[in-house]
């Protein structure tokens, strides 16, 4: 308990400057260019998406990609996947961890419902082979994201 109020008391560094997706490591051209006007293509597969290198700073103390950490990088890649995701909020996000994440990944993302006002993505985070492609059959979370018309 100590630590922990020692550490709440620091001032706060540079990094609380830096954008989420930076910390998360994302990849910036691994993400689709936005556009307000253009409806995601829904998809019975999965494609990949959004990239993220490895970033120690999100392990756990087991070595792992924190969940809450794997969690924003489903959210953020499922966002990706939408050309016009500023019109739309995150209504809900369900997550299923199926192995502890370590490494580079990639997320395989597919567009279930693109309605007017509702959109439904489905995110795996899978890690990255020796040759850079992804490892479809060996996924590290499972991430339903819903998302709804911002108002205003």
């Amino acid at each position: 308990m100590e630590a922990f109020v020692r550490h709440g008391g620091l001032p706060l560094g540079p990094e609380t400057r830096v954008p989420m997706a930076d910390l998360l490591g994302l990849e910036p051209d691994s993400v689709t260019v936005q556009d307000d006007m253009s409806r995601p293509a829904q998809s019975g597969e999965f494609v990949p998406g959004a990239r993220f290198r490895e970033n120690r700073e999100l392990d756990n103390p087991q070595g792992a990609v924190h969940g809450g950490a794997m969690m924003l990088r489903a959210i953020l890649a499922a966002q990706g996947a939408m050309p016009d995701r500023a019109r739309y909020d995150v209504q809900a996000a369900r997550t299923v961890y199926t192995r502890p994440g370590r490494g580079d990944m990639v997320a395989m993302t597919r567009v279930r419902h693109a309605g007017r006002s509702l959109r439904f993505v489905d995110v795996e985070l899978v890690p990255l082979g020796e040759d850079g492609s992804p490892v479809v059959d060996k996924p590290m979370v499972q991430v339903q994201v819903t998302f709804r018309a911002a108002r205003g």
